[in-house]
């Protein structure tokens, strides 16, 4: 569940991913703000369209990813929820 989560991780709302470097990422808040967080993991949530265009600057980039939900196959919102959270639990 999120509560559970939210004890494990950070979750930013309305905010862009600008670079995942080693042991952090940077992001811009809605407000303009650049800002670099500590960060082991990355998670991206894009919300209810597909960004399949992100998995090639991924590759290229040598950054380990997980396909996961809609950009997998279509599907179903709980589904896409319920294979994040075991994903998110193995890693």
């Amino acid at each position: 569940t999120v509560s559970r989560i939210r004890k494990k991780a950070r979750i930013l709302t309305l905010t862009k991913v600008i670079e995942v470097k080693e042991g952090s990422v940077v992001v811009l808040e809605q407000e303009g703000k650049r800002t670099e967080i500590p960060a082991s993991t990355v998670v991206v949530a894009t919300g209810l369209s597909s960004r399949k265009d992100l998995v090639e600057p991924l590759d290229q980039a040598g950054v380990d990813y997980y396909v996961i939900g809609s950009c997998n196959k279509p599907g179903q919102i709980e589904d896409a929820i319920s294979e994040a959270f075991r994903l998110g639990c193995s890693l």
